[in-house]
């Protein structure tokens, strides 16, 4: 494939924030791609300069110096990142940023392919991913989730995800007096306590496991280190529970927490149950419950699984490819990953747009479950995309 146009225009995501859409024409087909945006980000979404620079830069310099570039396999994209490095070399991504990169990658990946992505990278591929569903979201915990690993398909999964969800919706409405239907990332934003909320989903998804041939199980996305207070070394929580709204507690005591938490729960996945440096929490909470439960994380520094911290301290990783920056850089981690015998994870982004892409490489790079939400059309168009896949991988 030869790349003829490149052309880059600003959208919104389903937080109406800004981000980038980016159409790339070639010989063989044109495919458009956009990027979303995220909470937590340890690299330049954006130009240091700004999205407006971002957006100039492309439809001038880019496009120019990309004109008759040839790609045609995913090891090309390799030989895309070191053009990409004439403009921007630097370990950040400062001057174009990441979100540009993985949009302009995304794009090509569907020219290339005529948007059968997963069939151009992976054509034999024989399963799709399950699904992580985040159901509700808090003043505290960033996610309350369920997962269900042993359905027999997918779509059988997302939909008892949804039938959950507008449960929840209900229940809510009677538990929660501040409760107004709106939704953050994708699910219900509840006023409950912590334990409020787990002892809700619990009731919930259990009564909708004794109606279906699969388990339901339950987790949680802590995102700790919005909790954490670096000049205290402390978690402040603003809701902990009924009895108690604020309550500070030390490294010792979130260990002690999240541990109380998974047993009295039975919670099967924890996602950053401690602040990005504490790679020896993290392997305590491995160590005393990695046989039973997903310890995952999104934040740790997590280039590769060879260094003896990185290695022990989980049990899974949450992929997030703009977060990386390079489709390179997101296929070396899920490898390192597989190769120490870490769990992956591909995941949507807090503010997500209705770009598909990361379905496709859920289903091409043999990763075993996807995190979606099921609210807003920005999620429910990748759900219908991993759906229509396996259709289609069922009827080759």
């Amino acid at each position: 494939m030869i790349i003829k146009k490149i052309k880059a225009k600003k959208i919104l995501d389903s937080n109406k924030d800004v981000t980038i859409q980016l159409a790339v024409i070639s010989d063989i087909g044109k495919g458009v791609a956009s990027a979303p945006n995220g909470s937590y980000e340890e690299i330049n979404a954006f130009s240091k300069n700004g999205i407006d620079f971002t957006i100039n830069f492309i439809n001038k310099d880019l496009d120019q110096a990309l004109k008759n570039f040839k790609i045609d396999n995913f090891s090309d994209f390799e030989k895309l990142e070191e053009e990409i490095k004439k403009f921007d070399n630097t370990e950040d991504l400062e001057i174009i940023g990441s979100n540009t990169l993985i949009a302009l990658e995304y794009a090509i990946l569907k020219a290339i392919s005529k948007n059968n992505v997963w069939k151009f990278l992976n054509p034999d591929i024989k399963q799709v991913p399950r699904p992580l569903t985040n159901l509700i979201t808090s003043n505290d915990f960033k996610e309350f989730l369920s997962i269900s690993l042993n359905s027999r398909n997918f779509i059988k999964a997302a939909d008892i995800n949804s039938a959950i969800s507008s449960v929840l919706k209900r229940e809510l409405k009677n538990l929660d007096k501040d409760f107004t239907g709106n939704q953050i990332n994708g699910a219900w934003f509840s006023n409950l306590s912590i334990q409020q909320i787990l002892d809700l989903v619990k009731d919930v998804t259990g009564e909708a496991s004794k109606q279906i041939p699969f388990t339901i199980n339950m987790g949680i996305n802590v995102n700790a280190s919005n909790l954490f207070d670096y000049n205290k070394n402390k978690y402040e929580y603003k809701n902990f529970s009924v009895g108690e709204k604020e309550r500070s507690l030390s490294r010792e005591e979130q260990i002690k927490f999240i541990s109380y938490l998974i047993e009295k729960y039975n919670l099967n996945y924890i996602e950053d149950p401690l602040h990005e440096e504490d790679f020896e929490g993290y392997s305590t909470l491995k160590k005393n419950y990695g046989h039973r439960c997903l310890i995952a994380s999104s934040n740790l520094n997590l280039t590769n699984f060879k260094k003896s911290d990185e290695e022990n301290c989980i049990n899974a990783v949450v992929i997030k490819p703009n977060k990386i920056g390079s489709l390179i850089k997101t296929k070396n981690l899920i490898d390192s990953a597989k190769e120490n015998k870490i769990n992956t994870i591909i995941s949507e982004r807090s503010g997500e747009t209705e770009d598909t892409t990361i379905s496709h490489l859920a289903v091409a790079f043999e990763i075993p479950i996807i995190k979606l939400s099921i609210l807003g059309k920005e999620r429910l168009i990748k759900i219908k995309e991993i759906n229509d896949i396996e259709k289609q991988i069922k009827n080759k």
